[in-house]
Order: C-alpha cells, then sequence, then structure tokens
C-alpha cells in the first residue's frame, strides 16, 4: 500500500520577528507573512492583490528561490536521513514515499520530531495513501497545536470516509473545468462522487470518469517524482524481522554493495561520498556518512566501503533495514597504468615495441613519441641548471 507523507515549514521565510508588516508572494498569492501581517488578516495563499489592500503599509517581497537554498538543505538532509524518495518542492515544502517502511506512522511522526528537535522548526504534515490527500491532510493540521509549538502529523487511515464531506471543490487532482461540471450536475460534495455510479460519470466525462472516481476515493492517482538529493545512487535491503547477527548483517551488507557497485560500472560513473542508514525498531534511522579519498567505482571497492563505514561504528539495536546512498556521481577516469603488461628480460622490449607499432598504425607516427626522445623547452634547461649551481628552489 502506498503511503506519502506531505511536510510543511511554518514561517520559514520569514522566521524572525520584526516591527513592520512582511509579505512573501509567489505567481501572485501569498507564500509567508509575519505574525503583524497575519494579524491585520493577511492569510497564505490570499490573492497578492487582496493582500496589498488590506495591508497597503505591508512590505511586499518576491520570492527568490536562491535566497533559501542553504536553509532549504538542511531540513531537507534531515528527511533524507528516513527516506530515499523524496520530491522537493518549494524550499518549505516537500513529500516523502514511506511505503516500504514497515511502519510509515512512527517513522513520520519521528522525522517531524526530529525537525523540531534539531532545527527549531514548526512543522504540519500530513500522512495519507496519495499524495494529494497527504498534502490536504497537513492544511488541516489544528491551528491551536501549531500556535503551542506542538508537532502535529494529521493521519489519514480510511481516506473515503475523511473526504467524503468536503466539498467538491477541495478534490485538487481534477481538472477545473471537470470540477466545475461536477458541481453544475449536483455534486456538491467529495462522497456524492464517490457514490456516483460509475456508468454516469462515463457518459459525462468519457475515459476521466476512472481517474475522478478515484480521486474521490482518496486513491493514489499521481506518482511521486524523486528529485532530493540530486545526482544519487540508492539501494536498500529491508528484513522481514529484526536482525541482530553480526555475520547476517555483514553478508547483507556486502550484498547491497555489490549491487550498488555494478550500477555504478554500468553507468560508468564513480563517488567519493557514501551515506549508510540502519533502519532501527524504534523508527529511529542510525546514520553513517563518509568522504573517501580514492573513488568508489567498482562492485568491490563500493562492498568494501559499506562495510568499512558500518565496522567503525556497528549498531547496537536490532535492524528492520538498510539504505545506503552514494552521492555526488561523477563520470569514472579511466587510467591506462602501463602501455604492457609486465614482462621479463629482452621480452619486454619486444612487447612494448609491438604495442607501440599497433598504436602508430592507428593514430600515425607523429602522435607518438618515446620519453627518451622528448626535448624538453630550454627555461626549463636553464631553471634547472640555475638549481642545480645556486642551490635556489
Amino acid at each position: 500500500m502506498s503511503v506519502f507523507l506531505y511536510v510543511s515549514i511554518n514561517g520559514f521565510y520569514l522566521p524572525c520577528g520584526d516591527d513592520e508588516p512582511r509579505v512573501v508572494h509567489h505567481e501572485g498569492r501569498v507564500l509567508d507573512r509575519n505574525n503583524l501581517a497575519r494579524r491585520r488578516g493577511i492569510t497564505l495563499g490570499m490573492p497578492l492583490h487582496e493582500a496589498k489592500l488590506a495591508v497597503p503599509e505591508a512590505r511586499f517581497e518576491l520570492f527568490e528561490s536562491s535566497r533559501y537554498r542553504g536553509r532549504r538543505a538542511q531540513w531537507l538532509d534531515v528527511c533524507a536521513e528516513f527516506a530515499d524518495r523524496i520530491e522537493a518542492g518549494l524550499p518549505h515544502e516537500t513529500t516523502l514515499d514511506l511505503s516500504d517502511h514497515p511502519r510509515p506512522e512512527e517513522l513520520a511522526a519521528e522525522l517531524v520530531s526530529a525537525l523540531r528537535r534539531r532545527l527549531g522548526l514548526k512543522v504540519q504534515a500530513g500522512l495519507a495513501p496519495a499524495v494529494w490527500t497527504a498534502r490536504l491532510a497537513a492544511s488541516r493540521c489544528d491551528a491551536q497545536a501549531l500556535a503551542l509549538g506542538l508537532e502535529p502529523l494529521e493521519v489519514v487511515r480510511e481516506p473515503r470516509a475523511a473526504l467524503a464531506e468536503l466539498p467538491t471543490e477541495m478534490l485538487d487532482p481534477v481538472e477545473a473545468v471537470h470540477l466545475q461540471r461536477l458541481i453544475f450536475l449536483g455534486y456538491r460534495t467529495i462522497g456524492e462522487v464517490a457514490r456516483a455510479p460509475e456508468s454516469a460519470l462515463r457518459r459525462q466525462f468519457g475515459d476521466e470518469a476512472f481517474r475522478i472516481r478515484r480521486a474521490a476515493c482518496g486513491y493514489a492517482i499521481e506518482d511521486l517524482h524523486p528529485n532530493y538529493p540530486a545526482d544519487k545512487l540508492l539501494g536498500r535491503i529491508p528484513f522481514d524481522g529484526e536482525i541482530d547477527d553480526r555475520h547476517t548483517l555483514r553478508a547483507a551488507l556486502t550484498s547491497l554493495g555489490k549491487k550498488l557497485g555494478d550500477t555504478l560500472v554500468e553507468q560508468d560513473r564513480q563517488s567519493h561520498e557514501m551515506t549508510l542508514v540502519f533502519e532501527t525498531e524504534r523508527c529511529i534511522p542510525l546514520v553513517r556518512k563518509r568522504i573517501f579519498t580514492k573513488p568508489l567505482n567498482t562492485s568491490e571497492s563500493v562492498a568494501f566501503a559499506i562495510n568499512l563505514l558500518a565496522d567503525q561504528d556497528p549498531p547496537e539495536e536490532p535492524i528492520v533495514g538498510i539504505r545506503a546512498r552514494l552521492g555526488d556521481l561523477t563520470r569514472s577516469k579511466r587510467v591506462q597504468k602501463t602501455l604492457v603488461a609486465p614482462r621479463a628480460g629482452a621480452r619486454e622490449t619486444q612487447g612494448l615495441d609491438h604495442a607501440l607499432d599497433r598504436v602508430i598504425a592507428c593514430f600515425g607516427v607523429e602522435r607518438i613519441q618515446k620519453a627518451s626522445e622528448r626535448i624538453e623547452p630550454r627555461r626549463l634547461r636553464v631553471l634547472r641548471a640555475w638549481k642545480e649551481a645556486t642551490g635556489w628552489s
């Protein structure tokens, strides 16, 4: 079953108090406002022209994503400890796919708590079987709990029942023209749309009827598009039960490392950065991260690195899953260390001459120069002689 967590940070763009009303706007609507602007009636999502009429003395600032890049990465990196499939939207919001985790509700609650505990952020979140219903659930978080600094997490376990009494206008996945037609036909609530005979919907909307009905029942009709962290390679091994046996854990780590390494070789890429996450029974991830000097570009090197990372700080509690992530991927640099394989005696020279003949035949004699025949520039020869004569360096 699909499970998605939508997270939104309150006051992300205007976290500090001010002595004047301030508003951040994006695409003609209010994206954020400080407490003074809120008290004077400006609400999130309000059209910009209405906000300017309501509080003309407020300072209106146009949203610029570059201003929030650092703060955005700070809180999204915490999210990356809990899930691999993350679709980041505007800097204050993101959606995570928790479908693979055995206890998504507990994991979501721990993530929300971690964001507030580590970064001091005010979070509202929604957990549901569809992306749009998770977003809707987050918007319906208890305002009083937010004001008290609590960590509200709205969980939708029965989406059809949760949506039944909501107005049809709130069916976000349905196109606006179809929503207007549904309302014109007398479907005032989402529950009425869900109970409508399929044949009646098909007569009015054709092939779109199936999508409308699924949306009204709260099912997932849109897929998540992971985009954070960018340029990464992921791998995961789940366990049916808790694993505390070291041999089983090492075998799983080696298998995961070789799988990631094989993918790296197929893509002809390499990485210097590895993140290893142990999923625990308490839903608190144990994160291990390291930057390697030498590139990881083979299955053996990745398997060795993943075991090295685990051995340096082995987990002390039972594990229910392992996730590994290779970041900062680049094109592999292939270096030929020798022209021919090492040979013994006169056969070495003979093998070198044979290899040179083949290279000359392909690229021409002007492209090949032996080191013994190379003429060093006069400037370098003079500098070397001067150094040898005076001891200058």
